[in-house]
């Protein structure tokens, strides 16, 4: 049981350093990437807030379709 716990820790931290647009990992290191505000302030559970390596990459995102699912544009 304690193995599985730990492979579910693993998998969301894993997740936190994922960058939700082009899928680069952070290092071990790094505890997460920056989240879009908008998934953050929606009651979104945070595992599934999404999160960018860059600026570039959140701007990217949000053009390829983030903005039509993003809890904050849909509550305006």
């Amino acid at each position: 049981r304690l193995e599985e716990e730990q492979a579910e820790f693993r998998a969301i931290m894993l997740k936190k350093r994922t960058c939700s647009h082009c899928g680069k990992t952070g290092p071990l290191s790094q505890v997460s990437f920056a989240y879009c505000g908008g998934c953050r302030d929606s009651g979104v559970a945070r595992v599934d807030w999404s999160r960018y390596c860059s600026e570039a990459c959140q701007r990217a995102h949000w053009a390829a379709g983030h903005k039509d699912e993003c809890p904050c544009v849909r509550n305006e």
